[in-house]
């Protein structure tokens, strides 16, 4: 019985460590995303720890930026907006902002075509779409493209 105890015991100790090497492991492979953000694999995740999968929120980020139409751009923007503040992925303007303008400059650094538009494109959809995260975001994107 004793042995027993002592077999259980060790094991307990092994599922500690093994459980506290993941967390170290999940907290080295995340990488800064802007101040307020961290990527790990394929999730961003703000400072308290909400998330939203990063191919989302590139795929919602495009699809703002290569609208057709400003009613649509406008459309669509709100949507993810309210999306990113109901999830609290980023619930301010200014988290909204930096998120949005950290995926478009990942984006463009890994597709040089969406680059290329947001060189070319980017001042006129800013003139065509009201002033506001999105816009602000599309702006500091492009400042550092």
């Amino acid at each position: 019985m004793w042995v027993l105890g002592t077999k259980e015991q060790q094991i307990n100790q092994l599922l500690g460590i093994v459980a506290d090497q993941s967390a170290a492991l999940k907290n080295y492979s995340q990488k800064p995303f802007g101040q307020n953000f961290f990527i790990s694999g394929s999730t961003i995740t703000n400072l308290a720890g909400e998330a939203i999968e990063y191919s989302e929120a590139a795929g919602q980020v495009r699809s703002i930026v290569v609208s057709p139409n400003s009613g649509e751009i406008v459309t669509t923007a709100q949507s993810f907006l309210t999306q990113l503040s109901g999830q609290k992925v980023a619930g301010t303007e200014e988290t909204q902002v930096e998120l949005i303008q950290q995926v478009m400059l990942a984006e463009a650094q890994k597709d040089p075509i969406f680059k290329q538009f947001l060189r070319q494109q980017g001042q006129q959809i800013l003139a065509t779409i009201p002033e506001g995260v999105i816009a602000a975001a599309l702006r500091g994107a492009i400042a550092q493209l």
